[in-house]
C-alpha cells in the first residue's frame, strides 16, 4: 500500500476583526501557533506585514469580519492584490 500526503507549506492567519483591535493567530507548518492583538490603524497594519512577509512563508489569511471595520485591514497594502 502507497501512502501519499500532500502538504502545502504555508503560513496561516485568522483575524477576528473588531472596531478598535483585531485578535491574530498565525499556525506554521510546523503546528506551533501564535496570537496576539492588533490595533486597528496603519502603523499596526505594517508591523503585522513585516512579521508576516518576515516568516518566508506563502501566507493564507482568513478574517471573520464585524461590521464594516474589516474594510482597512483587507484593503492594506494597497498596492499588493491576492
Amino acid at each position: 500500500m502507497t501512502q501519499s500526503t500532500t502538504t502545502t507549506e504555508r503560513l496561516l492567519v485568522a483575524i477576528d476583526v473588531a472596531k478598535r483591535v483585531h485578535e491574530v493567530l498565525v499556525l506554521w507548518p510546523s503546528g506551533r501557533t501564535r496570537s496576539f492583538r492588533v490595533p486597528n490603524n496603519r502603523s499596526e497594519f505594517e508591523r503585522l506585514t513585516s512579521f508576516l512577509l518576515g516568516q518566508d512563508l506563502p501566507v493564507r489569511a482568513a478574517m471573520e469580519p464585524t461590521a464594516d471595520f474589516h474594510r482597512l485591514i483587507a484593503n492594506y497594502p494597497p498596492q499588493l492584490k491576492p
